[in-house]
């Protein structure tokens, strides 16, 4: 696990509880949890940015929406 959930040892428990899997944080490979969130989102963001589309199955579709700040 990665970012914020890595701390929260109940929302840990209960996917444990639907997994066959060991649950463990990115730390343990290497990674900071906090990195590897914010990495996920600049990711996310630049797709948003070139216009790339996430495709699941037969869907697909831009994420976010762009939005132009005014002082």
């Amino acid at each position: 696990m990665c970012g914020g959930g890595i701390k929260n040892l109940f929302l840990i428990e209960r996917i444990g509880h639907y997994v066959s899997l060991p649950i463990v944080s990115s730390e343990f490979m290497g990674y900071d949890p906090q990195s590897i969130e914010a990495m996920a989102f600049g990711w996310l963001a630049s797709q948003r940015i070139a216009k790339n589309p996430l495709i699941v199955k037969k869907h697909k579709g831009l994420l976010g929406k762009i939005t132009k700040f005014k002082s």
